[in-house]
């Protein structure tokens, strides 16, 4: 081999360790790129599992903050913390550890809850009544007595909502007589907010109904000492009628009134306490009352707005007994009419049995005509005519198709009793009459009286008051005197959650906003 041979040996020879070396060196690098990729998915990897296992924690429990340091995880490591950094807004940061790599999630979260308020009206309307000035209802969120109190997990809310503008307005005028710190929330003093609602009250208030622990039927009274549930235990209680509590009650978990609610004394509530009803209610509070978590009133007023009207049937002249009578007619089949053709109860089979081929029909409404219409056809096609004081005619009976009477509100009827229309066939104390006659004979064959009834008031430990003015068109009442305290409480119904899914629904973590590095 010469020695030009042996250079280019050697040169190739070197060549080929340097491109080995280079191969190494590469490898090498590539596989410490690798390593510390695969740790940081494994980091990753953890930290996510660390932030949701700590957003279910809190979904389940929204005052937890206790987080965890070097939790296992696989071959890997995780660190939670939860901290309060406003108004109903959380940090919570998540950090898992793989061997060199650490990777961390930081989310703010705002806790959100379907209750707006401390107070929430669903009512047409209302007169509010409010004595002295020791009452509070406050939307800022507070831990019930049970659990420390103290300030709460949040969210704050408003101090009292209304899905009704007026309602809202008069509750506000009620309180203007007032120092504006008995009412507050996240709109501040006198915070009374308007507007709908996010969530459906029906479909609450009969998960509500359906899952009572303890029912109870008719007019309630309760008083001295007593006790519904407990902090550990809650109870759900379901009153079908109107309920009345004195002396010194506590209740833990949820209750639903399907009446009036009168409380006086000591009552104290940790929970919901939801008053649903139709028709004239009253919701009264004296004494040293309280509520933590949240309080609901819903009228549902079927029927014309406000109130309800009766019905009488009469099948003779001068009679002073009704064949027929419906209390509450409006309310009980939910309509704002009459139809005197097409609805059996109101026995216009009277008028076919009275054998007459042609009738006079009369229709008298002097005091209160106007605030509805009439709907008649006489075999030529239906007239609608702005309800009348008076209106008569004359037909063969079977031509009659329709004879209807539609109203806009309570005020086109006269407010009366049953005993005063009933006893007074001449004018039935000027209730819309329809009157039809055998118009052959001038015989009255058939007699209608619609009228507003001023209800008699039954108080739920029994007997019966007149109905206060305030509630004589349908109003619920809404009165506050003493010590009175209604207090926003999301710790209070998070308590519920399990025995109440609707109310596990309510309480929601929405991220504002996720940072990794």
């Amino acid at each position: 081999m010469g020695k030009a041979t042996l250079i280019a040996v050697l040169l190739a020879l070197l060549s080929l360790g340097g491109l080995l070396y280079g191969m190494r060196h590469t490898l090498f690098h590539t596989e410490e790129k690798l390593l510390r990729h695969e740790e940081r998915v494994l980091a990753r990897e953890a930290a996510r599992s660390a932030f949701n296992l700590a957003l279910s924690q809190l979904k389940r429990d929204l005052s937890w903050r206790a987080g965890w340091t070097n939790r296992p995880y696989k071959e890997a490591r995780m660190d939670v913390t939860i901290q309060e950094v406003g108004s109903g807004q959380l940090e919570l940061v998540a950090t898992g550890r793989y061997g060199s790599a650490t990777v961390q999630i930081r989310s703010r979260l705002a806790t959100a809850s379907g209750f707006p308020a401390a107070l929430t009206l669903d009512v047409p309307a209302l007169a509010a009544s409010f004595s002295g000035s020791a009452y509070s209802i406050s939307g800022y969120d507070q831990r019930p007595p049970s659990m420390g109190g103290g300030s709460g997990p949040g969210p704050h809310a408003h101090g009292a909502w209304s899905t009704n503008t007026d309602v809202a307005n008069i509750l506000l005028a009620a309180l203007n007589k007032f120092p504006p710190n008995t009412v507050t929330g996240t709109g501040g003093q006198r915070d009374v907010r308007n507007g709908s609602l996010a969530w459906d009250l029906t479909s609450l208030a009969q998960e509500l109904e359906t899952r009572a622990t303890q029912r109870y039927t008719g007019n309630q009274a309760f008083s001295g000492n007593q006790v519904f549930g407990s902090p550990t235990q809650p109870a759900i209680v379901l009153i079908d009628g109107d309920a009345a509590f004195s002396g010194t009650v506590r209740g833990y978990g949820a209750l639903l009134v399907k009446g009036s609610l009168v409380c006086s004394g000591n009552f104290s509530w940790e929970g919901l306490v939801f008053v649903q009803n139709s028709g004239h209610k009253q919701v009264s509070f004296s004494g040293n009352p309280s509520i933590y978590g949240a309080f609901v009133i819903r009228n549902t007023d079927p029927g014309l707005p406000g109130g309800h009207f009766d019905v009488d049937v009469f099948d003779r002249p001068n009679s002073t007994k009704e064949v027929y009578h419906e209390h509450e007619y409006d309310d009980k089949y939910n309509v704002t009419y009459v139809d005197l053709l097409n609805d059996s109860r109101l026995r216009w089979d009277l008028v076919h049995q009275s054998g007459a081929s042609t009738i006079r029909i009369e229709l008298i409404n002097t005091q209160h005509h106007g605030g509805g219409v009439l709907t008649f056809d006489g075999g030529s096609g239906p007239q609608r005519i702005t309800l009348p004081s008076s209106f008569t005619v004359t037909v063969p009976r079977n031509q009659v198709r329709a004879l209807r009477i539609d109203f806009r509100s309570l005020g086109a009827l006269r407010g009366t009793e049953p005993k005063q229309v009933q006893e007074d066939p001449v004018g039935r104390d000027g209730a819309l009459t329809v009157r039809v006659y055998n118009a052959s004979t001038n015989r009255l064959v058939y007699e209608l009286a619609i009228y507003h009834h001023l209800k008699k008031n039954s108080s739920a430990g029994g007997g019966s008051s007149p109905l206060p003015t305030e509630l004589a068109s349908g109003k619920v009442l809404l009165s506050m005197s003493g010590s009175v305290q209604i207090q926003y409480s999301s710790a209070a119904l998070q308590r519920l959650s399990s025995y109440l899914p609707r109310l596990g629904n309510l309480n929601q973590l929405l991220p504002l906003e996720e940072l990794e590095r």
